[in-house]
């Protein structure tokens, strides 16, 4: 059975994904508009535009595997993966309520400053199409330990906390909004500098053996600060979530004897090689490096930057051009060929982008142009 939990952020969780891939590990995807649930037959029906859906289809025809993913503003995520069943007309009541969810996601986009003219080729077509599959799999992922301004009411002054209270609380609480029994994994996010670990221990301890929490990472966590929770801890830390992209890559400059920046500005020294040995899986945020190197313009006062940026956006697009792919591909496909298997943390809100950043897949970097990248990505060339 499908979980309680997922049923309401399914219906009406707006804009998603869905992706599969052929013999050939070639990928196609998609972004869908809405979905249904027949929870009797554990199945979810994904409602997407039929004129763009025909390359996946294909693949759900030969292959049968399909992922559907998305996430909610609050940082929760939803992966859902399953085997392809059919594909159908989509109702009058499933449409109606397709259209107010994207009703409402055209307003949240208005509200953020997207111009209209953006989101109505984006959201103006309403789906014609429904794709059913038997779900399998469901993998959620939150994050606690930071406290906004207002929290509570009266507490003007953000900041961290990775108290046992804290972190017990806010599991409830994403339990609740969710609607479900447990998270499948639980990170916790900035470091806090006030940090108990025999009160992190506790919680992690608390929540597994309570099986609210399947699995545990952090996020922006150096080696030392992972060593000292994994000294009281009796769960494994499974993940961390840095920032790491071609702009921000300070991290593997310590490992370059001589280098210009022996040191990592971010504090992140030695992170990437640590998570290896240890078998941590690494997750990237901001991958695309906030857009600055695919179209969005750097409105800073940093020369030294904005001088990095231009020069890696020439070098981009001179790569789109030669592996036919577009600028957000390159990018993230410069992550993707670390050996570190890193993982990606791509934004859900522009279902274009997320299409453009997919075809990273299709992208095999050089190792001389991986290097040159990194080169202008850093400011220097190597020692």
């Amino acid at each position: 059975m499908i979980p309680e939990r997922t049923h309401e952020a399914l219906i009406n969780g707006g804009i998603g994904h869905i992706g599969s891939a052929n013999a050939d590990l070639k990928t196609t995807h998609t972004e869908t508009f809405g979905a249904s649930l027949d929870n009797e037959n554990n199945c979810v029906t994904c409602f997407v535009l039929s004129i763009l859906a025909e390359p996946i289809l294909e693949n759900l025809k030969e292959k049968g595997r399909i992922s559907f993913f998305f996430g909610l503003p609050s940082h929760e995520a939803y992966q859902f993966k399953g085997q392809f069943l059919e594909t159908r007309e989509i109702t009058e009541e499933e449409l109606a309520n397709t259209e107010k969810v994207l009703s409402v996601t055209k307003d949240m986009f208005d509200s953020i400053g997207i111009p209209s003219e953006a989101v109505e080729r984006m959201l103006g077509t309403p789906p014609d199409l429904g794709v059913t599959f038997r779900v399998e799999k469901i993998f959620i992922q939150t994050k606690c330990g930071i406290r906004l301004p207002g929290d509570p009411p009266g507490i003007e002054q953000g900041r961290y906390d990775f108290s046992r209270k804290h972190i017990l609380d806010s599991v409830d609480q994403s339990l609740m909004r969710l609607k479900t029994e447990y998270l499948d994994m639980l990170l916790l996010h900035r470091p806090d500098p006030l940090v108990e670990p025999e009160e992190v221990a506790e919680a992690f301890e608390n929540l597994n053996q309570n099986g609210k929490v399947r699995g545990f990472g952090v996020s922006n966590h150096t080696p030392a600060q992972m060593e000292l929770l994994l000294k009281y801890l009796t769960v494994p830390i499974r993940s961390n979530q840095i920032e790491f992209h071609i702009l921000h890559s300070g991290m593997l400059d310590g490992g370059i004897a001589g280098s210009p920046n022996p040191v990592d500005p971010s504090g992140l020294e030695g992170t990437i090689e640590y998570c290896r040995i240890h078998q941590i899986q690494i997750q990237a945020w901001s991958p695309i490096s906030k857009g600055f190197l695919s179209g969005r313009s750097y409105q800073g006062k940093d020369g030294k930057l904005k001088e990095r940026i231009l020069k890696c956006k020439a070098k981009i697009s001179e790569f789109s051009k030669k592996h036919q792919a577009p600028a957000e591909a390159i990018v993230v496909s410069w992550i993707l060929h670390h050996p570190a298997r890193i993982l990606p943390v791509l934004g859900s809100k522009n279902p274009d982008r997320i299409r453009r950043c997919a075809r990273s897949l299709e992208v095999k970097l050089r190792r001389e142009e991986w290097f040159e990248l990194y080169c202008l990505g850093r400011g220097s060339n190597l020692p």
